[in-house]
């Protein structure tokens, strides 16, 4: 049985709190939205984030699991959802949604984000979170096998030894 870093369960344990937190906000933001779309759909950034907080729910329990491609889908994700608050900042200020200058404080206001995702990211991707998902026993750094102690040679006698130093005329 491959034993699985703390780091990793720790981060698993935290994407899983974030998106059962993320999913009830959502939900909640969902049950009280009075704006619908006219064909009585709601607006994309609940269901958006709906989604992507059932993906991090696989993601964590993925990453509880030892599946490495759960660490992939989570830096997809994160990238992703960077991508998605730039649009999102970006076409609020140029709709003139947001002041001149708010576009650099929403730039800002993603800098702990990114040192928070770049942390997790950080854990998943060292050398005993590499072993525990590559299935290696034990998903410790390698250590060097332990030396044998060869027996010492038997000792030769002192007879042994001088004859080739013994000469006859």
């Amino acid at each position: 049985m491959t034993r699985r870093p703390l780091s990793v369960t720790i981060v698993a344990w935290l994407i899983i709190a974030f998106a059962c937190f993320s999913l009830l906000a959502s939900a909640a933001s969902l049950a009280m939205q009075s704006r619908l779309e006219p064909d009585g759909w709601p607006t994309v950034p609940p269901l958006f984030s709906i989604v992507s907080d059932l993906i991090s729910l696989v993601i964590g329990v993925g990453l509880l699991k030892g599946f490495n491609w759960a660490r992939y889908l989570y830096v997809a994700l994160v990238i992703l959802a960077l991508a998605v608050a730039l649009v999102i900042s970006v076409s609020a200020w140029m709709s003139g949604a947001l002041p001149a200058g708010a576009i650099g404080f929403t730039g800002l206001a993603l800098i702990p984000g990114l040192f928070v995702w770049a942390a997790l990211i950080f854990f998943l991707f060292r050398a005993e979170a590499n072993a525990f998902f590559r299935g290696e026993a034990g998903a410790a750094p390698k250590t060097p096998p332990p030396r044998t102690v060869q027996p010492p040679p038997p000792p030769q006698t002192r007879a042994a030894g001088m004859e080739s130093q013994l000469t006859f005329p």
